[in-house]
């Protein structure tokens, strides 16, 4: 709460992500339910993402289940989605109904360019200062104009009404 009140005060645009600790589709369904009402009444310019942090999720091969299911619900609810996922979890677990129906967030630290070759909206590529911040911040490069895309689609608290 005080992070998103005090970047609309300043004029940052904003997104989300949920760390996701999900065993199983259903819980994934719950976290997703949560995650809705953290958003009640907030607008966002930036997409909300999901990250799956349990790693045994991919052992199993949950993964495109689970990202689905928590997806899912929040594009029911209007929200424009995506998967937050290193490439090393995107490249081999990951299936082509994923990547290709939600927008990707990839951190890839250290190369000139991420190692990903697929289609993704914004690049984590480390971390450092930003002016203002008090301490080390991710720090992202965004290539697509999801303000726009939000905003005329009408998704994350963004209505014509």
């Amino acid at each position: 709460e005080e992070n998103y009140k005090g970047a609309k005060a300043a004029g940052i645009k904003v997104g989300a992500y949920w760390n996701s600790y999900a065993h199983s589709v259903e819980d994934a369904k719950k976290e997703a339910k949560m995650f809705l009402k953290a958003l009640i009444g907030k607008q966002l310019e930036w997409p909300v993402y999901y990250y799956i942090e349990e790693q045994f999720i991919y052992k199993k091969n949950l993964q495109n289940s689970i990202a689905k299911e928590f997806c899912g619900i929040l594009q029911l609810h209007y929200y424009f989605c995506g998967i937050y996922t290193s490439v090393a979890h995107l490249i081999p677990y990951y299936n082509s109904d994923v990547k290709n129906k939600y927008e990707i967030w990839v951190p890839d630290y250290g190369p000139s360019k991420p190692l990903y070759v697929g289609d993704f909206g914004i690049w984590q590529t480390g971390i450092g200062k930003v002016e203002g911040v008090d301490g080390d911040c991710y720090l992202d490069f965004g290539y697509k104009d999801y303000e726009e895309i939000i905003k005329k689609g009408e998704y994350n608290g963004y209505s014509s009404n």
